[in-house]
């Protein structure tokens, strides 16, 4: 499909990531930020393999400060969130560190892409992650 062409599920997707990401990144929640971190990872992994670990995206996410479980329980939160304001069904399979996730469609993964692709959604990826990396350095420090 070109990207001249009317592509109604992916304009809508769209609108709502517009919506749940608009304003500045230091006014979203911890949650939001996490979802937007999960949606990059997942997106990009998928464009090159069938799959991305859940370690990947709790390490990526930000969510390596928590400890195991609860890093998992946030994820979980994150996929029903992200189902329920989105419709993206992520699919999973494994336990722990081990499991998997994946989006059935890769229309929906090239339509996710787009929307982070554009300019001033790249300022705020690039925002989040250099205070997620911030964080960690300073994490990193205190426990010294």
């Amino acid at each position: 499909m070109s990207e001249s062409e009317s592509n109604e599920p992916c304009a809508v997707l769209t609108s709502q990531l517009e919506k749940r990401f608009s304003g500045h990144p230091y006014r979203w929640d911890y949650s939001t930020k996490c979802l937007f971190l999960m949606l990059d990872i997942v997106s990009s992994t998928l464009l090159k393999r069938r799959t991305v670990s859940q370690e990947l995206i709790v390490r990526y996410s930000g969510m390596r400060f928590l400890g195991s479980t609860e890093a998992s329980d946030i994820l979980r939160a994150i996929k029903i969130s992200a189902q329920r304001t989105f419709g993206l069904e992520f699919f999973a399979r494994g336990n722990g560190g081990e499991r998997e996730y994946w989006l059935e469609s890769r229309d929906t993964v090239l339509c996710i892409r787009r929307f982070l692709n554009r300019r001033i959604i790249s300022a705020k990826l690039w925002y989040v992650t250099r205070c997620l990396d911030e964080a960690l350095a300073e994490n990193l420090e205190e426990t010294r």
